[in-house]
């Protein structure tokens, strides 16, 4: 879903220590894994181009049914979906979180 406000709030969210085992399943490209930084980050990128969105950044889910995956490969899926998909065009920061009964991901471009 298009993030439109800020997206410090939703990187803050997904990057939550106790939801990714102390920032171990946090991964970045082209940006910072500090939420404070990345929205730094993806202003600089932003400030490069046309100005004619409204649209900040880009939130996308990714879930697993319980016992389908390991955190392990839950982020390894999601980097290798990330980067098949924005193919080194964009800066994302993705987390898996583990606080649900299911193991799903975040990613934010």
């Amino acid at each position: 879903h298009p993030i439109k406000v800020t997206e410090a709030k939703s990187i803050t969210y997904i990057i939550n220590q106790s939801k990714t085992e102390k920032g171990l399943y946090v991964e970045s490209f082209m940006c910072s894994k500090n939420p404070e930084q990345t929205e730094k980050d993806f202003d600089l990128i932003r400030s490069s181009g046309t100005g004619r969105s409204t649209i900040l950044a880009q939130h996308f889910y990714q879930s697993f049914l319980p016992g389908e995956v390991t955190p392990e490969q839950a982020i390894q899926i999601g980097a290798e979906f990330a980067n098949k998909h924005l193919k080194g065009e964009y800066q994302y920061v993705l987390s898996t979180h583990l606080d649900k009964g299911h193991i799903h991901n975040h990613i934010i471009w």
